[in-house]
């Protein structure tokens, strides 16, 4: 059976302040594989909107996202391992996250990248593409 929702009404409802009904219409879609709303259900998780708040399971639904190349699932998911919110705090994979969200052009995760980069060692900066596919292979 398909996956019903529609990621549209789900980000009308949202931006109407309708958090539970954007919470219906993309949480199926979410389940279903959908990158977007995978993103967006995070969204709501990460600042408990319609949900209660809860940055462990925003980060499953970012990690999902990310590993299917969503480039704000990939900057998000490297903020939390870079604050250790909702994920056990890790420079070395925020950093990957982070540089693969800034090949994508946000000049945000390339700052944000550039930040963490400088408080680490050469070695534990070269985790790259190969590596974060590793991770999204283990989940």
């Amino acid at each position: 059976m398909p996956a019903r929702g529609d990621i549209a009404t789900g980000l009308a409802a949202y931006d109407g302040g309708d958090y539970v009904q954007a919470l219906a219409e993309w949480h199926p879609l979410a389940k279903a594989g959908d990158p977007d709303a995978q993103t967006a259900l995070a969204g709501l998780y990460f600042q408990g909107l319609g949900v209660q708040r809860n940055p462990t399971a925003a980060a499953d639904w970012y990690h999902k996202a990310a590993c299917q190349g969503a480039a704000i699932a990939q900057l998000n998911l490297g903020d939390q391992y870079a604050r250790g919110e909702g994920v056990r705090q890790n420079f070395t994979v925020a950093l990957a996250w982070l540089n693969l969200a800034a090949q994508s052009g946000h000049t945000w995760a390339a700052r944000r990248r550039d930040e963490i980069a400088q408080g680490l060692s050469n070695r534990r900066r070269n985790y790259g593409p190969s590596s974060i596919m590793t991770l999204c292979n283990e989940n």
